[in-house]
């Protein structure tokens, strides 16, 4: 992976970074070259996510909820019937 830095500004655009199964090495490299990217997600974090953002500098992390009915959130985003639970659970560990 290479990472090419131009200026003082990095921003990681084109999708939702936890998407990317290499997501913890990308924050890694961000981290190494001393910045702190803002991150922003619809996926509900697991515990050791959490954990690793945290000891990786992450202070911020911007969480999208499109909707707190389930059957709106199924139709709008497809997500799975346990999504609000995992959500409660994401915030929990934080």
């Amino acid at each position: 992976m290479k990472l090419m830095i131009w200026g003082g500004n990095l921003a990681l655009t084109g999708g939702d970074i936890f998407a990317f199964p290499d997501w913890k090495e990308v924050i890694r490299k961000v981290g190494q070259y001393g910045f702190t990217p803002l991150l922003s997600t619809k996926i509900p974090l697991k515990e050791d996510d959490i954990y690793f953002l945290k000891e990786s500098g992450i202070k911020f992390l911007q969480f999208s909820l499109d909707s707190i009915f389930p059957s709106t959130l199924q139709t709008m985003v497809r997500v799975k019937e346990d999504y609000i639970d995992n959500v409660k659970q994401m915030f929990e560990y934080s």
